[in-house]
C-alpha cells in the first residue's frame, strides 16, 4: 500500500541523545498510553493520551520514551517507508 499504519510500544526509558533523522513523506503520530518525547529539528514536544502531530519527514526528527511508564502510539507513513 502507498501508506502503512502500526501501533508502536516503547516500554524502556530512554535517557541516550535522540539521533534524528530524515525520509520521504509524512507521519502523523497519535498518542494511546504514556509520554512520548518527539523532537522536530530543535524544538521537543511532549505527546499525552490524545495528543496527535504531524511531521513532514523532510524535517529531522524523532521520538522517544523520557520516562519509566509505557508509551503507545499510531504511526501512519505516507508513501510507505517500510514497503519493499
Amino acid at each position: 500500500p502507498y501508506r502503512r499504519q502500526r501501533q508502536m510500544c516503547i516500554r524502556d526509558r530512554d535517557e541516550s541523545e535522540l539521533e534524528l533523522y530524515t525520509h520521504d513523506g509524512e507521519e502523523f503520530i497519535y498518542i494511546l498510553e504514556g509520554i512520548l518525547t518527539l523532537q522536530i529539528e530543535e524544538e521537543s514536544f511532549l505527546l499525552y493520551p490524545g495528543d496527535s502531530a504531524h511531521v513532514h519527514s523532510n524535517a529531522k526528527h524523532n521520538w522517544k520514551n523520557e520516562t519509566n511508564q509505557v508509551v503507545r502510539f499510531l504511526t501512519v507513513h505516507t508513501p510507505n517507508p517500510f514497503k519493499r
